[in-house]
């Protein structure tokens, strides 16, 4: 290979190396899961329902592709909403409650003390909590009796965290150098102190039905980024939310794997949701 390919890759690895660590919400890249709608069955006649689901988050914090630092996050939702479907849109909306726990590794810090000792003070457990809202809205292309198509969809969550993680993250300073400093403005965390989180993007989907009963198989992907803090790029790595998820939808209830962010931060979210009532009909196509 050339010489330029390996001073290339040379830089690449300085560059993740020369920030190792971003810690921000726990519910980053967690906050955005599968909202469960009612099938389009052929008709003119749109259909409305309430659902009431359960999620649980498991995966690792937000490391870098490289780290060995294993920081773990562990977070459980609820979440009420209300679905609409029609011929040519969907709409969903509602509201969650979350808690969850961080654990920040004592290798997560490239800082060490004089005798070449790994610094890791903020090494620990942290939980949070937090409430939040949600609305997606998708329009929607139907391609025969089994497939629909949401072609183009938008998605948004607005969450407001609490607790021992929230704390550590405004105590910190946003960037936190290594200690003693190899290189001047050597930074070895970046931080995000926002409260807030605001995650929106936009969403693809397949909607694969059968002809026999409301039940469908549903895959949908989703990229989006994080506002606030998240869009300082202090090193140039912070990065898109992006996730891939797999739900059965029976019925009466829905079944979803949510798969998000494969190099860093990976998480896997298991969701359960059940409809609340009957199905009922809007009465026309907007």
């Amino acid at each position: 290979m050339s010489k330029n390919f390996y001073l290339l890759l040379l830089t690449v690895l300085t560059g993740l190396s020369s920030c190792t660590y971003r810690l921000g919400a726990g519910l980053h890249t967690a906050d955005v899961t599968y909202l469960t709608r009612p099938t389009y069955r052929g008709d003119s006649v749109g259909r409305s329902a309430s659902y009431a689901s359960a999620v649980l988050s498991t995966g690792f914090g937000m490391d870098y592709l490289l780290s060995s630092s294993r920081n773990t996050n562990t977070s459980g939702l609820v979440n009420w909403h209300r679905a609409h479907t029609w011929r040519r849109g969907s709409l969903a909306y509602g509201a969650f409650g979350y808690v969850g726990q961080y654990k920040i590794g004592n290798g997560t810090s490239d800082r060490r003390d004089s005798l070449g000792r790994r610094l890791t003070p903020e090494a620990g457990r942290y939980g949070y909590q937090g409430l939040g809202l949600r609305a997606s809205y998708s329009v929607n292309v139907p391609l025969g009796e089994t497939v629909d198509w949401r072609v183009a969809g938008v998605e948004a969550a607005l969450s407001r965290e609490f607790g021992a993680l929230t704390r550590l993250r405004e105590r910190l300073p946003e960037g936190v150098p290594i200690v003693p400093a190899p290189q001047k403005n050597f930074v070895d965390w970046t931080v995000v102190r926002d409260r807030y989180l605001l995650t929106a993007g936009l969403t693809t989907e397949i909607n694969l039905k059968s002809r026999s009963s409301d039940a469908s198989f549903n895959v949908r992907y989703f990229a989006g980024r994080s506002a606030g803090g998240y869009e300082r790029l202090y090193d140039g790595m912070w990065f898109p939310v992006r996730n891939m998820t797999f739900a059965f939808q029976g019925p009466k209830t829905t079944a979803s794997l949510l798969v998000t962010q494969l190099y860093t931060r990976t998480t896997y979210q298991f969701g359960y949701s059940r409809r609340l009532g009957r199905v009922n009909k809007n009465g026309g196509t907007p």
